[in-house]
């Protein structure tokens, strides 16, 4: 059930969002660093793991139903990327915002970029909610073990365990 916060708060991270976009590409600043600007894209580079890897995660191990989306899962995956951290694509958001800031090097990204990285960690708190109702206890066991978006503590977590 979507209510008003979860619509105040999608309106304002996608204005956000596509607002840091904009401002890349408005207001680029070609005299950056360079330094900081090829970070930003190595950054942009594991956004991009960091986002696509739940889509094949959740589709060969969620029990996704034939013709329903890879968020539909029916049961409670906590391998691959779902051992390092439970939110691995609001995570990639968060990167996003931050890569964007570095490429851009401008005040109008990194505004923008500040104002939707912390929506996103807020939201990841709803989708944690979510993921109680639908699988209760096993999803609370699993919060115990796997951080939400810290990934340098899961990486070590997950190494330690081995």
């Amino acid at each position: 059930m979507t209510t008003k916060r979860d619509m105040v708060l999608s309106i304002l991270l996608t204005v956000f969002m596509l607002g840091q976009i904009a401002c890349v590409i408005l207001f680029y600043n070609k005299t950056g660093i360079d330094l900081v600007r090829n970070i930003g894209w190595g950054l942009l580079w594991v956004s991009a793991v960091l986002g696509w890897l739940p889509i094949f995660t959740f589709r060969r191990k969620g029990m996704v139903k034939k013709g329903k989306s890879y968020m539909h899962t029916t049961k409670l995956v906590d391998s691959g990327i779902y051992s390092v951290v439970r939110h691995p694509q609001y995570l990639a958001g968060i990167v996003i915002c931050v890569s964007l800031m570095l490429i851009a090097q401008n005040w109008q990204a990194v505004a923008c970029g500040a104002a939707a990285a912390p929506l996103l960690y807020i939201t990841s708190y709803d989708a944690d909610a979510d993921c109680v109702a639908k699988f209760g206890e096993d999803y609370k066991e699993y919060m115990a073990r796997v951080p939400r978006m810290n990934i340098v503590i899961g990486l070590l977590r997950r190494l330690l365990d081995k």
